[in-house]
């Protein structure tokens, strides 16, 4: 059973869906949903059409969590029609050899466009409008050699830009760092076929390596794929490589994110996409949400996991960068051609951050970075707290339980297995206490929570929303445009079972959604302002009348004495307004009855007869 807060309520949008990972709106009535195994569907006031919009099931592989993970509407989609997608390539259709989704084989992620069709009602894709804008072959593509962490979301900015999640593609049942990956993920082909580069095989590494999509969050020009010359690492003379399209990086499965509304420049040359809101999915410990709000942020995957180093081998195991040569090598005084991945990331500070001098000599700066900490991460078992950043007295990267009275953030702990990144709520439709949150889920755990900042973006609060859904099994979360809901995608393996559901304020306590009250006439809406009278005035709405009309529906009523149907003009039909008020027991305060009360004295009696006569004869 929910356990929502009281006056929310859970509903089915659509349901019979297989293997739904995804749901975008283009307007209320019309929305996309696309399924795992590469079905994109049109879906028209609640009505999913009979037929895919979009079946690219050959050219997508399912195997583990790769398939179709991501859409992304053009912001000018109803004028544009353009459709975007991102997902895992089947090696087999790609080399048009082998068996389709055959198990452990190496492959590599895409990104594409379509167009939809206008005049189908966007039914329909315009034929020969597919366009690849990443991964056009197997060596431009995002890397996936373990099966997992690969193609992941596509969110567009305010500035137009196209924003892209990517994995790092590395196993998740071994510290990988290049080399052999158990044979049950991957057939080891990745270096064969040249999906790696040279600098590319080092595992989960290349989270860490600038010139690799794996592990990053991208950003690139939607008519061409390329990178945005405003990005932290673009190079014009290659302005589609990895770096130049590179934003963020040193994350392990940034799974789902959102930008925060009304944040970035709406021009791409600032270099300002918004502050973005990342579920990073994290490995055997912590999971973790992540704030990106500057260029080049380096979230420390794997060095770190969450708030702290990982567990493991990763944050001291000497793996070469070969994209950062040790200009002082010389084979001699000094034998480390290149610089290790753990050399060139200082935890953050409030301090000058320290890094190693190999060979004695400090690190370019152009090769540093500093970890970019979550704003929270929680733990896979019970026994461990969720944390939040602090400093210590020393000016030093610490971290705190968020249940520790001395915590700057408020919120009981909590733990989880897969972090779903946020969605921004900032309609009007809820409650106040609930706007202008992002919320974010676990999709192991199943619940809800949201996080609250204050006016200088500094998270203060995580509150639980849904503690533990009870029907499903979120894998994404979206707002609709009129801001009426929180809906999410239920994910489910069983064919038919898949659905889209959503979270919405019942302000009347009706059982059902504002929207869907006043759709089915249950609700008037006098001021069309998508909230049903009866909340209106609940909600404060002036009704001196009492008669269940919000009054600013009825400001200016009565101006033209003895116009008892208030139409404007005082005739024939007013007798019959008039005498039906007469006769209901409410008087003036009956619903429309108003301005039946000619003389304005609380009552319908023979007085107003007589006025109403008169007006009636001109006199």
């Amino acid at each position: 059973m929910s356990a929502l807060p009281p006056g929310f309520i859970e509903e089915n949008v659509v349901t019979g869906l297989t293997r739904p990972v995804g749901v975008a709106f283009a307007a209320q009535d019309l929305m996309f949903i696309w399924e795992k195994d590469g079905y994109l569907w049109r879906v028209s006031q609640g009505v999913v059409d009979p037929a895919p919009l979009l079946d690219i099931t050959d050219e997508v592989y399912t195997y583990r969590d790769n398939g179709l993970m991501g859409v992304a509407l053009d912001p000018q989609f109803l004028t544009n029609g353009r459709i975007y997608l991102i997902y895992t390539v089947d090696w087999a259709h790609y080399s048009q050899s082998g068996t389709l989704d055959d198990p452990a084989n190496d492959t590599f992620g895409r990104i594409t466009r379509y167009t939809c069709d206008a005049a189908t009602g966007f039914g329909q894709i315009v034929p020969g409008s597919r366009l690849v804008l990443l991964g056009q072959t197997h060596t431009q593509g995002i890397p996936n050699t373990a099966g997992t962490h690969c193609p992941d979301a596509l969110v567009f900015a305010r500035d137009g830009t196209l924003l892209a999640s990517c994995g790092d593609g590395a196993s998740a049942f071994i510290t990988d760092t290049g080399g052999t990956r158990p044979s049950f993920q991957s057939n080891n082909t990745a270096e064969s076929r040249g999906i790696l580069s040279a600098a590319e095989r080092v595992g989960a590494f290349r989270a860490q390596l600038v010139n690799s999509h794996n592990g990053k969050i991208l950003r690139m020009d939607p008519a061409t794929g390329h990178g945005v010359p405003s990005n932290p690492f673009y190079d014009a003379a290659a302005p589609d490589a990895p770096r130049s399209r590179v934003w963020a990086e040193g994350l392990r499965n940034p799974f789902r994110f959102a930008i925060r509304p009304g944040t970035g420049s709406t021009d791409p040359a600032d270099g300002d996409p918004g502050e973005l809101i990342i579920g990073d999915v994290g490995w055997n410990e912590r999971e973790e949400l992540d704030v990106a709000r500057q260029p080049g942020r380096n979230f420390g995957w794997p060095i770190y996991e969450g708030l702290t180093p990982t567990p493991s081998t990763y944050p001291t195991v000497n793996i070469a960068n070969l994209d950062a040569p040790n200009p002082h090598f010389d084979g001699a005084t000094c034998a480390q051609p290149f610089y290790f991945f753990r050399e060139l990331l200082a935890n953050d500070t409030q301090n000058t951050p320290v890094y190693p001098t190999p060979c004695g000599f400090p690190i370019p700066v152009e090769y540093r970075f500093v970890h970019a900490r979550p704003i929270v991460d929680w733990p896979h078992s019970s026994a461990a707290h969720a944390r939040v950043p602090i400093y210590d007295g020393n000016g030093d990267a610490a971290e705190i339980d968020i249940d520790d009275p001395a915590s700057p953030v408020t919120g009981d702990t909590f733990q989880g297995a897969s972090a779903l990144g946020g969605v921004w709520y900032d309609g009007q439709r809820f409650p106040p206490a609930w706007r202008d949150s992002c919320f974010f889920a676990d999709t192991v755990f199943r619940w809800i929570r949201r996080a609250v900042f204050d006016d200088d973006g500094d998270l203060i609060a995580i509150d639980v929303f849904e503690p533990a859904l009870p029907s499903g099994v979120p894998v994404m979360m979206t707002v609709d445009p009129e801001k009426y809901g929180l809906y999410y995608v239920h994910f489910s393996q069983t064919p038919g079972q898949g659905q889209v559901r959503r979270i919405t304020w019942d302000c009347n306590g009706s059982g059902a959604g504002d929207d869907l009250d006043i759709a089915n006439g249950i609700s008037a809406d006098c001021n069309t302002n998508g909230a049903p009278d009866e909340c209106d005035i609940a909600d404060g709405a002036a009704d001196d009348d009492e008669n269940g009309v919000p009054d600013e529906c009825e400001t200016g009523a009565c101006d033209v004495p003895g116009d008892t149907n208030n139409d404007g003009t005082v005739d024939g039909d007013d007798i019959a307004a008039f005498v039906s008020c007469l006769a209901d027991p409410g008087g003036p305060n009956a619903p429309g009855c108003r301005c039946a009360d000619v003389n304005e004295d609380d009552v319908i009696d023979d007085a107003d007869v007589t006025l109403l006569v008169g007006l009636l004869l001109g006199d």
